[in-house]
This record gives C-alpha cells, sequence and structure tokens, in this order.
C-alpha cells in the first residue's frame, strides 16, 4: 500500500469535502469482503476544532475496535484507504474523526488483478460451437483466458458474447458475472501439453464497467488482507 500525499490536513478536508459530494461509498475493511457491505458519506460537521466524517451506518459496527479502516473508490482515482476513530452513533448515523492519513492501494487507475476459481464462456464469431475456460487474470480492458479448446485461436479473432463468471479468494464471496457482447484476442501462446492461453481486450458498457470495478477492488483488498 503506497503512501499519497494526502497527510495535510487541507488535502485530507479536500479529499473528504469530494467525497461527500460525490456520495462515495465506503467499502468497511474487517465486514465487506463477505456482505459487500457499502456505507454512505453523508456530510462532515465539527465540534469545537475537531473535523468530523458523518456515515450512514445503519447496523451496528461488528468490531470492538474504537478505529475503522474503510477503502473507497472515486471515479478515475485509483482505490485508497484510510482509518478513522468512531466519536458517537446517532439513530442510523455514525461521526467519525477526520483520519489523519489517506492511502493508495494501487497506483493505477486499472489494475490487473487475480481472479481465483473464475471462468468464462464463450464462442468464436461464426461458429455455434460453445467453449468452456478459466479466466486467469483481468483489468477493466481486458482478460487471461486458459483452457483446452480443441480448436486454433488466433489473434485477431473475436470472440462472442463473452461472459465472465467472477469469483473471489474466499469461498463465500459473492459471485460476480459480467456479459461481454464480444471481446478481441489480442495474443495467444500455447500452454502445457493441450492447454491453450490468450488474451481478449473489450469495452464494457458503464453498468458492466462499474459492477468490473466493483470486482477488482474487492480482489485488490483480498490480496492485502
Amino acid at each position: 500500500m503506497g503512501s499519497v500525499g494526502l497527510e495535510e490536513i487541507e488535502n485530507i478536508k479536500n479529499e473528504i469535502d469530494s467525497m461527500v459530494k460525490e456520495k462515495v461509498q465506503l467499502l468497511c475493511a474487517r465486514r465487506g469482503l463477505k456482505t459487500e457491505c457499502r456505507l454512505s458519506v453523508k456530510t462532515t460537521s465539527k465540534s469545537g476544532a475537531t473535523e468530523i466524517l458523518i456515515v450512514n451506518h445503519p447496523h451496528e459496527p461488528t468490531c470492538s475496535a474504537s478505529k475503522c479502516t474503510f477503502y473507497y473508490h472515486r471515479e478515475g482515482q485509483p482505490l485508497r484507504c484510510f482509518e478513522c476513530e468512531r466519536l458517537k452513533k446517532v439513530k442510523t448515523y455514525i461521526g467519525y474523526k477526520f483520519p489523519t492519513n489517506i492511502v493508495n492501494v494501487h497506483r493505477r487507475c486499472s489494475p490487473r488483478v487475480a481472479t481465483p476459481r473464475s471462468s468464462v464462456t464463450f464462442s468464436l464469431q461464426k461458429r455455434q460451437r460453445i467453449f468452456i475456460g478459466k479466466i486467469g487474470d483481468i483489468s477493466m480492458e481486458g482478460a487471461k483466458v486458459s483452457g483446452t479448446f480443441n480448436v486454433q485461436i488466433s489473434k485477431g479473432d473475436i470472440v462472442m458474447p463473452f461472459t465472465m463468471t467472477l469469483l473471489g479468494k474466499d469461498v463465500t464471496s459473492k459471485e460476480t458475472t459480467i456479459n461481454v457482447p464480444e471481446a478481441t484476442v489480442i495474443w495467444t501462446k500455447q500452454g502445457e501439453e493441450s492447454m491453450s492461453v490468450f488474451g481478449v481486450n473489450f469495452d464494457l458498457s458503464q453498468k458492466d464497467s462499474k459492477v468490473l470495478s466493483d470486482y477488482i477492488d474487492m480482489r485488490s483488498i483480498e490480496e492485502l488482507s
């Protein structure tokens, strides 16, 4: 986890103001990986000299620690993380003391993450047969596929539809399905024995981009846990 230049009080305040304006949702590090519990950033307040971040937290915090660790992702920015102290709860809202540091989980806006236990089904353009393969890793622009396909797959081939079933490392993690109308093979290589490996490039709809972005965030957090 790389440190970024948000340690100064004014920069942290500006970052949090942007989170409030963009209605950013926070992912709780202690329970979010299994339940995908996302908490809404509502507003900021002040008690004397203490700056307070107010979060809609409809359930009671499930840990005994006095501090919470949150991940969040603003559009066009890398996944970020901060730790903050709980001050008090009023109805469904919890006030947190402003964090003293915000860090980047990954520096690239479109990281590539491993995809354990994940699979894909696809057909080659103008062919009826359906193939099943494994997804080795994925980014916002493409994925690596491997399998025994008993057909020549070449650079430039179109695979369609390209339906991915993505899972996390935890066996209880939620299944994520993304349907890509078509993807383009951009590289191929021969794996061990009859195994074939190839990479595809694709463009996603806005809705599917959000789904995949959330999945990549979750996998990034899993690898840090």
